[in-house]
């Protein structure tokens, strides 16, 4: 069997068994659940964006005979989908007239990244508003049998603001959540391969990271609506401008890193940075990310990394 082929039938089973052990219904297995895509993004960003279609239907397919078709279809558009797009617009470059290459930004592969899940949001809302009350209604009613179920009283008076305001915003925390989980995956696949040397394209650097002028605007548009409008386009709106605003989150964290640098931060401060961001995530705490995201939607605005990165903002150390 030919090595190209033997690996991506091996990422493509690895992918489903670690999907498929949403059935340990343990901590772990969440974890492993999160790192489903990992192998897609390995033999994809390696081999091609046909190697990422195998491995995708393959994982599909196994998945959908152990499990079932709603959990095939689940990781198909989850997973699957998104590692194949994100593959091919990954491999794609063109050369400068001075002879180097010019790779695809990763700006915009994180702007594919938001508006394939602005769309997987719009498609669900659509797809619940012959039901009553449509998909606020139903998470809701979701929300409140979990509660039930692990024996949480219903709130009182002064908590169901509360617990109204984070069920109202559901769905844009979930795609954020899948946002920064895919982006996550397809970055440490990237690593892992540089490590080995089987990548296709160089790693993007973080301090070229930039979205176009037009996503501020459009994020902003959808808070406004969010915040003025009214029942279903008030809830698109809010839930809309919460999964823009994600890619944000990438400007921001490289303003960060360009501050951190240009006071003297060494590796150990990066590693912690990175491992806070981890815990935060799996402690679905959203104030660190949101308020990265503020950041670079300021440092989008404003240009501050380029301001920065001009002399006479360093250290002294640096200027003298």
């Amino acid at each position: 069997m030919p090595a190209a082929i033997a690996m991506v039938l091996s990422a493509g089973l690895t992918s489903a068994l670690l999907y498929a052990s949403v059935l340990g219904g343990t901590f772990g297995a969440l974890i492993l659940i999160l790192l489903s895509p990992l192998p897609l993004y390995f033999v994809g960003l390696g081999r091609g964006t046909y190697a990422a279609l195998g491995a995708g239907a393959i994982a599909t397919m196994i998945i959908g005979i152990a499990i079932g078709s709603f959990a095939a279809l689940n990781f198909g558009a989850a997973n699957a989908v998104p590692a194949i797009l994100l593959v091919r617009q990954a491999g794609l470059r063109r050369q400068r007239s001075d002879g180097t290459v010019e790779w695809y930004p990763a700006g915009r592969l994180m702007l594919a990244l938001g508006l394939y899940a602005s769309i997987a949001f719009i498609a669900v809302l659509i797809g619940f508003s012959g039901s009553t009350g449509g998909l606020a209604a139903f998470l809701a009613r979701e929300f409140a049998e979990m509660q039930a179920g692990f024996g949480v009283t219903s709130p009182g008076p002064a908590e169901q603001p509360i617990v109204a305001a984070v069920v109202a915003i559901i769905p844009g925390l979930a795609g954020s959540s899948w946002l920064l989980v895919t982006a996550g995956n397809a970055l440490l696949a990237q690593g892992l391969l540089v490590r080995f040397g089987r990548n296709m394209r160089p790693s993007p650097r973080l301090d070229s990271y930039a979205l176009p002028a037009w996503l501020a605007a459009a994020t902003a548009l959808a808070l406004g609506v969010g915040i003025f409008g009214t029942a279903t386009l008030g809830y698109a709106g809010l839930n809309l401008a919460i999964i823009l605003l994600t890619p944000f989150a990438f400007a921001g964290l490289a303003l960060v890193h360009l501050l951190a640098k240009r006071g003297g931060a060494q590796a150990p401060f990066f590693v912690m940075l990175y491992i806070v961001l981890g815990m935060t995530l799996l402690a679905l705490s959203w104030l660190l990310v949101l308020g990265l995201a503020g950041l670079g939607v300021v440092d989008q605005l404003a240009h501050l990394r380029q301001r920065l990165a001009r002399p006479g903002f360093g250290p002294r150390s640096d200027r003298e």
